[in-house]
């Protein structure tokens, strides 16, 4: 029986909606040149709770960073002329405090050349509020090196975060942090990691991720795969365990000649047993098909348990694992690179069983990317959609499954929403309400708040453990409204 049935047979004196997911208009951000390639990283650049992209700038000649800061706010683009020209495209970036000095810093990849070869780093200067241009330190790009993604992290276990290229040709290198000195990032050096190779499948770097999977307390990479760089596809993925000192012991998952490859990685305690798991998307063009796979890290903590939990008959471009309904459980958002459709596929209350249909697919005319984020700041994340020719715009999804009634015919707010267990209802005419009732997703009843005449807002705990809530909430005149709440 799914999450949705589960609902409607306990709560059956409720009348129930079961349109179930709809997206509203396109609101746009901005329509600033940001490029929308693989060079791009969204990100807090200055601290101060702010979103910001930061990317090349869309003209394929016209090679510079481009800033579009506070895209929830009054977005602000600025082209980082100021520095000079990259010789090529950035095919990876990645955003992340190299000098500790609160402002997030951005490493690029991309090929090898002069020394403004897109493999490079750049700090955030705070008195110029501005990026400032490092270079190929080291003079990475005279290694005959073409970078495809890069990744941030603590790989030498000294509390600074260490730099690592990935490129074609089996080839991996390490930069370690050496920086003392706000906007003053140094390194002691560049060297190509002996004991890994690089299957790179993808570029971008939401192909790379990083985590502790074995709980050695070393940072591990791990890396999209599709078996051989330029050869037969099939490949799964690449797992780089750290030895907390700068070198790694690989794992490659056997490649299946499937002509797949991965497209995302994503990573997380999914099924929340304190270990590390990654789902997967993969891909392929003929015929077109695409895979979303589920890696749980096993209870033996020596590999992982691997389920698949979504096919599709054409060719996926993008995933994002969120929880696109706010029920406490993560759902599966695909982009249709033929159509460009987004196609929402909902979680059925396990954690692995998921709509065999979207439950949702509107179109997007001219996406390349999404994400989900909390634009409005209304506690639930709408689609942020990146466009080329340089458009930000984001969709609001709501879902009426669980819709008595319309809450704004009942001036009726609830919020915080997810929250640790204290949650506030808002009724803008105080005689509106008379008993409020929350129950679990069983329908076992787990508080009743009554006498409420005359009570515009009201505080209460949540009582129980985590997971998803409903509360139920009775007028004077006799309708009700249904909330779903999930507590952290």
């Amino acid at each position: 029986m799914t999450k949705k049935l589960l609902m409607a047979v306990f709560l059956s004196y409720s009348t129930f909606s079961f349109s179930q997911l709809t997206a509203g208009s396109e609101n746009v951000v901005s329509t600033a040149p940001i490029y929308v390639g693989y060079g791009m990283s969204v990100g807090d650049i200055t601290g101060t709770g702010k979103l910001d992209i930061v990317s090349e700038i869309s003209d394929p000649n016209f090679r510079y960073l481009g800033t579009l800061q506070d895209i929830k706010g009054f977005p602000i683009y600025t082209a980082q002329t100021h520095m000079t020209q990259a010789t090529g495209n950035f095919y990876g970036s990645v955003l992340g405090d190299l000098d500790g000095d609160g402002d997030l810093d951005m490493v690029t990849a991309g090929p090898n050349g002069s020394l403004t070869s897109p493999n490079n780093v750049y700090y955030w200067s705070s008195s110029n509020s501005r990026y400032e241009y490092v270079g190929s330190a080291y003079e990475l790009d005279n290694k005959v090196f073409y970078g495809v993604a890069a990744t941030i992290g603590d790989f030498t276990n000294d509390g600074k975060p260490d730099v690592v290229w990935f490129g074609t040709g089996s080839k991996i290198y390490l930069a370690v942090n050496t920086t003392a000195v706000a906007d003053n990032i140094t390194f002691s050096g560049i060297t190509q990691l002996p004991n890994a190779t690089s299957n790179v499948s993808a570029i971008s770097n939401n192909r790379i991720a990083t985590g502790d999977f074995n709980a050695d307390g070393n940072l591990d990479i791990l890396v999209s795969d599709n078996g051989s760089y330029g050869g037969n596809a099939g490949g799964y993925y690449q797992l780089l365990y750290g030895n907390g000192d700068g070198t790694f012991t690989e794992y490659i998952e056997p490649s299946s000649n499937d002509n797949f490859i991965t497209i995302n990685i994503a990573v997380d305690d999914f099924n929340n047993d304190g270990k590390l798991d990654f789902i997967m998307l993969r891909a392929k063009n003929s015929p077109k098909a695409s895979e979303v796979i589920m890696y749980h890290r096993n209870v033996t903590n020596t590999g992982f348990d691997k389920t698949t939990l979504h096919t599709s008959t054409y060719y996926s471009k993008e995933l994002v694992f969120d929880d696109i309904d706010t029920d406490g459980f993560k759902d599966i958002l695909l982009l249709d690179n033929g159509s460009k459709n987004i196609n929402i596929m909902l979680n059925q209350g396990d954690d692995v069983t998921f709509s065999s249909s979207p439950d949702l697919s509107f179109n997007v005319p001219g996406i390349q990317l999404f994400r989900l984020i909390d634009m409005t700041n209304n506690g639930k994340k709408e689609v942020l959609t990146i466009h080329y020719p340089g458009k930000v715009a984001y969709y609001e999804i709501s879902d009426s499954s669980l819709s008595v009634n319309s809450k704004e015919d009942y001036n009726l707010s609830l919020f915080p929403n997810p929250t640790s267990g204290k949650i506030t209802l808002n009724a803008k005419n105080a005689s509106e309400v008379n008993k409020i009732e929350v129950l679990t997703i069983d329908g076992k009843l787990v508080k009743v708040i009554d006498a409420l005449s005359n009570t515009k807002s009201i505080t209460f705990d949540i009582d129980g453990e985590s997971g998803l809530y409903l509360i139920q909430v009775s007028t004077t005149n006799g309708k009700q409204s249904t909330f779903k709440v999930v507590k952290n």
